[in-house]
């Protein structure tokens, strides 16, 4: 697996990612995000096939934050956000970055075992009417 540096362009190379609406396919709402700060996109390649994305931002002078990645359901399990993540954790040092944050749903359970694994630590819960839509929002120290 080859990770690479990319445009917003590139993630729409990615497939099969059904937990992504279509906001995950609307370039302006995409770059809407991110514009204006420092920001990072890379793409997971497996044989030159585009497999899984990130999209991370500066959220302050000492955070920033992974705002959207997916990996294409035929590719899990690979290390392919595995891969991703530490693309992007790399790239908060070398910014200076120290705290890393991330929110999920709660009905995510497979990035929820994934973020436990990796070290990251619940700061919030956002309660929703249904508990399967509840958003966890988690940090870890870089």
């Amino acid at each position: 697996m080859k990770i690479k540096e990319a445009n917003v362009e590139e993630i729409f190379a990615v497939k099969n990612i059904p937990e992504f609406t279509e906001m995950a396919s609307d370039k302006e709402a995409l770059e809407a995000r991110y514009r204006g700060v420092p920001h990072c996109i890379f793409v997971a390649y497996e044989e030159e096939l585009p497999v899984g994305y990130l999209i991370g931002y500066e959220v302050d002078t000492r955070t920033a934050y992974c705002w959207l990645a997916g990996v294409d359901s035929n590719y899990r399990k690979r290390g392919v956000l595995t891969g991703l993540m530490a693309a992007f954790e790399e790239w908060m040092r070398k910014s200076s970055y120290t705290l890393l944050t991330v929110k999920t749903r709660n009905n995510l359970v497979d990035m929820r075992r994934f973020l436990a694994k990796a070290g990251f630590n619940i700061t919030k819960v956002e309660v929703m009417l249904n508990a399967k839509d509840n958003r966890i929002y988690l940090e870890k120290e870089i």
